[in-house]
């Protein structure tokens, strides 16, 4: 049963941690730029910090990229 699936797992992994390594990538951006902006001082002056969507997105953020290495690269874990 698993047979077939066993010649596409090395494409498969490839593609997972290229996937991985772009998703990283792009978080690292997004921390980096909400600690300038929130952490170091460089929001807009009169920007409030209440209300704003950056603090929800970069939670969003980090539960997407904790869920990533919980998926299996096949049907079964």
């Amino acid at each position: 049963m698993l047979g077939p699936l066993v010649l596409f797992m090395p494409h498969l992994a490839e593609v997972r941690r290229a996937g991985l390594r772009a998703y990283g990538t792009l978080a690292q951006r997004y921390v980096r730029e909400f600690d300038d902006k929130w952490l170091r001082g460089r929001a807009p002056a009169g920007e409030p910090l209440i209300g704003s969507s950056d603090i929800q997105s970069l939670a969003d953020l980090a539960n997407s990229f904790e869920s990533g290495p919980e998926h299996a690269l096949g049907p079964v874990r």
